[in-house]
């Protein structure tokens, strides 16, 4: 039998708060799968048990997996913002500079 664990890579703020949440639930399902072998439930039981518990780890996993994606989604929307309101801003300062070059240039025919 297999566990696996998923760990989040993101930083502290947004949906955070539901990856936190769906970790904890994760880590309880995986002690729960874990404290089932030594369990005094008989071998049906415990079969049927490990194969809902391993379920639910599964479907744990998939729903922190798209809560991560979703909040780095948003990191990359948020940089792309604050992207472009810095190059909104730069042509102009770049358009002074530039014009400034343009009566400095020699011409010689």
């Amino acid at each position: 039998m297999q566990v696996s664990s998923v760990t989040s890579s993101t930083n502290a703020s947004g949906g955070n708060g539901e990856i936190a949440q769906l970790q904890k639930q994760l880590k309880e399902a995986i002690q729960k799968l874990k404290d089932l072998a030594t369990s005094s439930l008989s071998a049906e039981a415990k079969q049927k048990m490990q194969q809902l518990l391993q379920a639910q780890i599964a479907a744990l996993e998939q729903q922190i997996a798209a809560a991560q994606q979703k909040r780095q989604e948003q990191l990359q929307k948020a940089q792309a913002a604050s992207q472009a309101e810095k190059n909104r801003v730069s042509p102009s300062t770049n358009a002074k500079a530039g014009g400034s070059l343009g009566t400095q240039v020699d011409v010689y025919a």
